[in-house]
């Protein structure tokens, strides 16, 4: 082997000893790169039948007072995911009433009753389905795919206490971006 090595143009050896440090050096670099996890998730409470109220229909939460300073400019009105703190029932209402889950009880005893402390991130899903969760660093990337009708509400384990969340199509697009709760 040494033999025929040698027996070879010094600018072809050359060439192959700097594609064999090449390949150790990336091998070497990969050892560092970051590695994503799945994150199992539960979900909470779903429906395939939801749709969001029409807009004269959402115009009753609109003309309560406690929602008159948002009204259809609302967050929650205008977004399809959604994170509600796990331990605020009164703030999960309010989200709801914005949202237009008004329409639909989003209470769960299969995760409302045990695990709502601030190790569980929680959000509604809109119009989607979760297909998956992984996380890396400090950031979710949460796969979803459309539904014309239907949430579902998810509870999943907070890894580390800033995180961020990218939603993603199953074609891997970019829908919707959370930074840093």
């Amino acid at each position: 082997m040494c033999r025929a090595a040698s027996s070879l143009h010094p600018a072809v050896q050359t060439l192959l000893i700097a594609l064999g440090f090449g390949r150790l050096f990336s091998l070497f670099i990969s050892g560092f790169a970051a590695t994503s996890q799945p994150v199992p998730f539960i979900v909470c409470k779903e429906s395939a039948t939801w749709t969001r109220p029409t807009t004269a229909q959402q115009t009753k939460i609109w003309n309560d007072p406690r929602y008159a300073d948002h009204g259809a400019k609302a967050y929650e009105w205008n977004h399809e995911f959604l994170f509600v703190p796990p331990d605020s029932a009164s703030i999960q209402y309010h989200m709801a009433n914005e949202a237009g889950l008004w329409t639909e009880n989003t209470f769960s005893p299969t995760c409302n009753n045990d695990k709502r402390n601030d190790e569980w991130n929680e959000a509604w899903i809109l119009l989607h389905r979760v297909k998956r969760i992984d996380f890396e660093g400090s950031v979710y990337t949460i796969t979803v795919e459309p539904t014309k009708k239907g949430f579902q509400s998810i509870l999943f384990k907070r890894l580390a206490p800033k995180v961020s969340f990218r939603f993603i199509d199953v074609n891997g697009r970019l829908l919707d971006e959370v930074k840093s709760l």
